[in-house]
């Protein structure tokens, strides 16, 4: 019995790019086509997938428009990611598919490779975002005696006093996340300083659109509104909210105060850089393990993607060999146990590395 990995809804009109999907990812996915959009809205519930590949435009209804019936509450759907493919790879397209939550936009004519790994991360978030519901993360920071009942404005105010104790972008990073997740509103952040990086609230590597938004957007103002998403911009930082209620109290609140925090976060960056460069000793390890705990995350999502194509690599040559079911499945749980292994020793490396900063910050 085939052994698949993820399940994928491909919507596509175009017969030759139908075909071609059929001949490259059959093999390594469980692939469901549809040639128009109503046939795919009437399926996804019952299917349920974790990736939909879905063509700009199609002969019914466009791909926005399906995208948008998608993203309905009605729909259920769960964590799926949208992947958008089109000849058309303009800003405006990308913003508009952004606008209603694809997580990718591929542009045709595309690498068969680029594809396989699109649709293999995509799956990859879709499985740890379950994970993270299932047995939700302790929060490995805290804002020092935070009280999440006191008022808005003492919050907002607790945040700027422990951003002035923060010694590296991970503090600020966190301290932030922790603030608006008490708002009760979902965050990405990019910083620019020394590099650039981009992270989310919920630990898990931002989508490619949602990085190539922060640099669209970067010139639109201090303070960008689309659809329900908020992005707010200074030099060397600037941070998305994205699921916002206009009426909320809780948003209302800090709605008058996110071009105050992008400011006071601004000015920390800099002034980090510029004590590095005036004390390079003592600043030089918060700075290598500011960028050690970047580059952990990084091997984690790197090694995830490259052990989820093994996977299908593997699974694909056990197909061929004719191995019993029996013994397919046992070889599909080692891989799986391998990978939460290593998961599970990276974590620890970043915990380690967290409590190295914390006490680098109380020692000075």
């Amino acid at each position: 019995m085939k052994q698949l990995a993820g399940k994928v809804m491909i919507v596509e009109d175009d017969l030759e790019y139908l075909n071609l999907y059929r001949e490259v990812l059959n093999t390594h996915f469980d692939v469901h086509f549809f040639t128009c959009a109503r046939d795919a809205l009437g399926a996804v519930n019952t299917l349920n997938p974790q990736a939909i590949i879905l063509d700009l435009h199609l002969p019914d209804i466009s791909g926005i428009e399906l995208c948008n019936e998608l993203n309905q509450p009605k729909r259920e759907l769960t964590d799926v990611e949208i992947i958008f493919v089109s000849g058309e790879t303009d800003i405006a397209q990308k913003l508009k598919a952004y606008e209603l939550g694809a997580a990718d936009f591929l542009g045709k004519p595309f690498e068969i490779e680029e594809l396989k790994h699109k649709i293999a991360s995509s799956i990859q978030r879709h499985i740890t975002k379950q994970k993270l519901r299932e047995e939700p993360l302790k929060n490995t920071y805290s804002l020092n005696h935070y009280n999440t009942q006191a008022p808005l404005c003492n919050q907002i105010m607790h945040f700027y006093n422990y951003l002035s104790g923060c010694t590296n972008l991970q503090n600020i990073a966190d301290a932030f996340f922790s603030l608006m997740s008490n708002f009760g509103l979902q965050t990405s952040i990019c910083f620019r300083l020394p590099n650039v990086k981009c992270l989310r609230d919920d630990h898990i590597r931002p989508t490619p659109i949602e990085e190539e938004i922060f640099q669209i957007l970067r010139h639109t103002g201090q303070v960008h509104e689309f659809a329900n998403r908020m992005l707010v911009n200074e030099e060397q930082v600037s941070f998305l909210i994205k699921n916002i209620e206009c009426e909320s109290l809780s948003f209302k609140e800090i709605k008058h105060s996110v071009s105050d925090i992008a400011q006071a976060m601004n000015a920390k960056i800099i002034a980090l850089s510029a004590l590095e460069e005036k004390t390079p000793t003592s600043c030089d390890l918060s700075r290598k393990l500011d960028e050690l705990c970047f580059n952990i995350s990084d091997y984690q999502n790197d090694t995830n993607r490259l052990l989820t194509i093994m996977t299908y690599k593997i699974t694909e040559h056990l197909q061929s060999l004719n191995i019993p079911n029996e013994q397919n499945l046992r070889l599909n749980e080692l891989i799986q146990n391998t990978i939460q292994e290593i998961d599970a020793a990276s974590e620890n490396i970043l915990v380690t590395t967290s409590k190295l900063s914390e006490l680098l910050k109380y020692s000075k």
